[in-house]
């Protein structure tokens, strides 16, 4: 479901004006944040807005993926990796 908003609100903010689309950047930063923390940590939506032919292999091999399964260590570990991965590619996309 979050990735479905995130690629909704990506073709949004492609097809608004200026003063819409920080709204709409905004509000996708937040989906791929939620998605790292509670959706699939595998996923990272943020390359949906910078590079969408990496999110796309990404989702091919993760998309089925869940994280039940794993040790909490393990789950931890991927959603920490899945939120610095965010932050990095934020701070590319915005600075």
């Amino acid at each position: 479901m979050l990735v479905a908003l995130a690629k909704e609100l990506v073709i949004l903010a492609r097809n608004s004006t200026n003063a819409d689309e920080k709204n709409f950047k905004n509000e996708f930063y937040t989906v791929c944040m939620l998605n790292a923390l509670f959706g699939n940590p595998s996923l990272h939506v943020i390359y949906l807005l910078s590079d969408a032919a990496k999110f796309e292999r990404a989702e091919k091999l993760f998309s089925n993926v869940t994280v039940e399964n794993e040790s909490d260590f393990i789950e931890d570990k991927k959603r920490r990796n899945a939120v610095t991965e965010f932050l990095r590619v934020y701070c590319d996309i915005e600075f």
